[in-house]
């Protein structure tokens, strides 16, 4: 199913991580990004992070989670993300790893 104009409203995201105040923002695939940034279908992106130093925050576009996108699909750049964020003894504990 595709989503039509208007359903992704930037200035609502945008004032909810500005409340929120992650460290990190990323994106579950190229559309989403696009929409959240307010850019055209064809603006090209790619994925990994983004040169994004006015939003405040690093910014990742990973690749989408949908089974549709299963041709973009690219651990690797999860694997770099998840590289970039603070340790969290607690979640490893949590997801058994070492």
């Amino acid at each position: 199913m595709r989503l039509g104009p208007g359903v992704c409203d930037p200035g609502r995201l945008w004032s909810a991580v500005e409340q929120a105040d992650p460290g990190v923002l990323a994106f579950n695939g190229l559309a989403t990004a696009r929409a959240a940034l307010g850019l055209s279908s064809r603006t090209r992106l790619a994925f990994g992070p983004l040169d994004a130093a006015d939003r405040g925050r690093p910014l990742w576009v990973l690749p989408s989670t949908s089974g549709t996108a299963a041709s973009t699909w690219d651990p690797q750049v999860w694997v770099d993300l998840g590289r970039q964020l603070p340790a969290s003894p607690a979640c490893w504990r949590a997801s058994g790893m070492p």
